[in-house]
C-alpha cells in the first residue's frame, strides 16, 4: 500500500496547464510522491478495449491516468464516478468514488 503520492503523469500534464510547477514540485516534496509511469498508446488502447467489453465507454485521457495507478499497483483516486465504477467493475483499486 502507497504511503505517499503518485500522481500520473497525464494528470501532471493536466495540472500544469494551468497550475504551478512550483505547487506540485512543493506537494510531491513535502509527501515523499514522484510522478507515475506513462502510459503508451497500445496500453490506453487496450484498456479503452477492456472498458468496452464490459459495456462501458473510457476517454484516452482518463484511461492513460487510470493505467498509470494500475502500473504503480496504486489505487486511484477519483472523484470521477463514471471512471470509479468501471475500475470497480474490472477489479482495479480505486478509491475517493
Amino acid at each position: 500500500m502507497y504511503d505517499y503520492p503518485v500522481v500520473s503523469n497525464t494528470a501532471a500534464k493536466e495540472y500544469l496547464s494551468k497550475g504551478d510547477v512550483d505547487v506540485l514540485r512543493q506537494f510531491l516534496s513535502e509527501r515523499g510522491g514522484s510522478i507515475g509511469s506513462a502510459m503508451t498508446e497500445q496500453e490506453i488502447q487496450q484498456l479503452i478495449s477492456q472498458a468496452e467489453v464490459l459495456g462501458r465507454v473510457l476517454k484516452s485521457s482518463d484511461a492513460a491516468v487510470a493505467g498509470s495507478a494500475i502500473k504503480e499497483g496504486a489505487p486511484l483516486i477519483t472523484n470521477d464516478a463514471r471512471l470509479a465504477k468501471f475500475l470497480n467493475q474490472a477489479g482495479f483499486n480505486v478509491e475517493g468514488h
